[in-house]
């Protein structure tokens, strides 16, 4: 053998002899079955993979039905606003506006437990997924001058939450959720 490998044995040996001495603590993670989680977590779990499962329906219809998912549809109701689009198009921004929704509203039911001022901002924002997707019926968000003034409404909402609102005001806006 040479030097260098004798050397490369000691000092491996030396330092599998120090580990050896090491004590090794296994951590181990404690399960958690879906039976102990609290019922709101599990209607929150159950809403986010609704959601998700949502985003993917478009998907689904066009792999499916191919040639009924082509049609062209215009189910708008703003009088005089016409715009044709294929029916998978229409269903995939429809499940892109329920899934904002959905996840807003999770992210309520969370922000209810951590704090008045979050829970509110979340509330605020929440009610502009709503409102936006009232539109897209409407006119599909077409109306850009309505966005803006829906946006400047919200900043303006949302820096009243900051300032504060009275105990009662936010005792009932949480009982919605």
């Amino acid at each position: 053998m040479s030097k260098n490998q004798n050397r490369f044995k000691t000092l491996t040996k030396g330092m599998w002899r120090k580990l050896r001495t090491i004590p090794v603590v296994l951590v181990q993670t404690p399960t958690i079955s879906l039976a102990r989680l609290p019922v709101i977590l599990k209607k929150t779990i159950l809403l986010l993979i609704i959601a998700h499962f949502l985003n993917e329906v478009s998907s689904i219809v066009t792999e499916l039905w191919p040639h009924w998912s082509r049609k062209e549809v215009d189910f708008f109701i703003k009088p005089g606003f016409h715009a044709l689009m294929p029916l998978n198009w229409w269903i995939k921004y429809l499940s892109d506006d329920i899934f904002n929704i959905i996840t807003y509203y999770c992210l309520g039911v969370i922000a209810k437990h951590v704090g008045n001022i979050l829970f509110l901002i979340c509330v605020i924002f929440l009610s502009y997924h709503i409102i936006d997707f009232i539109m897209y019926f409407w006119d599909f968000k077409t109306s850009h001058y309505f966005y803006f003034d829906l946006f400047y409404t919200s900043f303006i909402f949302i820096k009243l939450s900051i300032k504060g609102y009275k105990p009662e005001t936010v005792a009932r806006i949480k009982s919605l959720f």
